[in-house]
């Protein structure tokens, strides 16, 4: 049995191992960041931002909406109920509007080396370590891959299901000048 991915734990909700890993490493680690140095948890969400890189977990949940501190056990801590977090929807791609790309591997590694070299056959420059250090670990329990561009100096998505829940991941790409 898939042990759940949000429990309630000593009165305080516990992610598992794999979405604590998966929304620290997106979070920004500046502290003077106060909104997106936390885990803004929405309406059957859970959203980590660093103002370069998104990760949206859609789960359904009982969690009190407001920003919370995810500590390295995974626990979240509830720390401001005030809605102060980056309007993280605008980021999103229209899955209508974008080139779409299953993605097939059966390891981490493949399911890495084929979105990087879907990314590349796009043309799209991106930080290749941050795209790792966000998803690698998740990436052992992954299902149903898909990669998402829109052009050019455009961010790209990586969606995937993770037991019970739907991960988008967006990350801005690096810019190169235009003529």
């Amino acid at each position: 049995m898939k042990k759940s991915l949000i429990t309630k734990e000593f009165d305080h909700w516990q992610l598992n191992r794999t979405l604590t890993t998966v929304l620290r490493n997106t979070a920004a680690k500046e502290t003077t960041r106060f909104a997106i140095s936390y885990i803004y948890v929405g309406k059957n969400e859970l959203v980590a931002t660093d103002g370069r890189k998104l990760v949206i977990v859609k789960t359904k949940h009982d969690i009190k909406k407001g920003l919370y501190h995810l500590t390295k056990e995974g626990f979240l801590l509830s720390c401001s109920p005030v809605e102060r977090f980056p309007k993280y929807k605008t980021f999103v791609l229209d899955s209508k509007k974008s080139k779409t790309a299953k993605i097939r591997g059966y390891t981490p590694k493949e399911l890495f080396n084929e979105i990087t070299f879907m990314l590349h056959q796009a043309d799209i420059r991106f930080d290749s370590l941050m795209l790792k250090e966000s998803l690698f670990f998740a990436f052992q329990h992954a299902s149903n891959c898909t990669v998402e561009t829109i052009g050019l100096n455009k961010p790209f998505q990586v969606c995937f299901d993770l037991n019970k829940a739907k991960i988008v991941y967006v990350q801005m790409p690096l810019l190169r000048e235009t003529k």
